[in-house]
C-alpha cells in the first residue's frame, strides 16, 4: 500500500489536484473569504498529504535501490566466480592436447598433481594443437586477472581471495612465457598487475604445501605501492567512465 501512495505517479497526481482544485478556487472564491472557507482546509491537508507522500517515496526509493545494489552485488559475484575460477579450472581439467607438465604448472602446491604429471618427454609438444590449446588458457586466465581488476567493486568474494588463487597459477613459469609474448593484447594495468603477481609468486618456493605462505605474501602484495597504484588508476576510470 505504501509503495502505491508513495509511488511518483500518485505523487504526480495528488500535486496536478491541488494544482487544478487551487486554479478552480481562485476563479470562483473571493481572496477575503478564502483563509475561512472548507476548500482552504482541503487544500491544506491535501498538501501535507502530499509532502508526507513524496517524503516516502524517497525514503523508498532508498530502500529500493539498496536491495537493487545488493541484488547486483550477487549476481556480480555468482558470475564473476563462474567466469574467473571455475571455467579456467574446467579448461585444466578437460584438457587433451596440453602438456601434462604444463598443466601441473598452475598448482605447483599440489604434490600429487605434479606426481601424476611428470613423465619423461612432457617438455615437448606433440603437435601444433598443443600449444595452441596451452596458449588459449593462458589467454583465458591472464584475461581473468583483467577482469577481477575491471569488476573488483562489484564483486563480494574480496581481494585477498582472488589473489590467493592468481599468485597460484603466476607461480607457472610457461604462463610467465605466454604473458611476455601477449601481454601488449590486455590494458595497461592489467600489464602492471600482472608484473607485480609474477613478482611476488616468485617469492614462494616451488612445490610448497604451506597454504600460510601465499596467504602471508598476498597480504604484502596488497600493501605494495605498485599494486595500489594500479587499485587507484582504475578507480580513476571508473569515476571518469561515470561521468562521462
Amino acid at each position: 500500500m505504501i509503495h502505491i501512495l508513495s509511488s511518483p505517479h500518485m505523487i504526480l497526481i495528488l500535486l496536478f489536484s491541488v494544482i487544478f482544485i487551487a486554479f478552480i478556487v481562485a476563479l470562483f472564491l473571493k481572496p477575503e473569504e478564502f483563509p475561512k472557507s472548507r476548500t482552504n482546509v482541503f487544500i491544506s491537508i491535501l498538501a501535507s498529504v502530499t509532502v508526507i507522500l513524496i517524503g516516502l517515496s524517497l525514503a523508498v526509493s532508498a530502500v529500493t535501490l539498496h536491495e537493487a545494489e545488493s541484488l547486483i552485488r550477487v549476481f556480480s559475484t555468482k558470475q564473476s566466480i563462474d567466469k574467473l575460477w571455475l571455467f579456467p579450472n574446467r579448461l585444466l581439467a578437460s584438457s587433451t592436447k596440453a602438456r601434462p607438465v604444463y598443466l601441473a604448472s598452475f598448482y605447483s602446491n599440489n604434490p600429487n598433481l605434479k606426481k601424476a604429471c611428470s613423465n619423461p618427454g612432457d617438455e615437448i609438444h606433440s603437435s601444433c594443437t598443443s600449444v595452441l590449446e596451452e596458449q588459449n588458457i593462458a589467454i583465458v586466465m591472464i584475461q581473468s586477472w583483467e577482469d577481477y581488476l575491471t569488476a573488483r567493486n562489484l564483486d563480494a568474494t574480496g581481494d585477498i581471495v582472488w589473489l590467493n588463487n592468481f599468485i597460484q597459477w603466476a607461480q607457472s613459469p610457461y604462463l610467465k612465457e605466454y604473458f611476455d609474448l601477449l601481454k601488449y593484447n590486455f590494458k595497461s594495468t592489467t600489464i602492471e598487475f600482472a608484473k607485480i603477481l609474477f613478482d611476488y609468486a616468485g617469492k614462494i618456493p616451488i612445490g610448497t604445501s604451506d597454504p600460510e605462505i601465499y596467504h602471508q605474501t598476498v597480504k604484502a602484495m596488497m600493501h605494495d605501492p605498485g599494486f595500489q597504484k594500479v587499485v587507484h588508476q582504475l578507480t580513476q576510470e571508473a569515476k571518469n567512465y561515470e561521468t562521462n
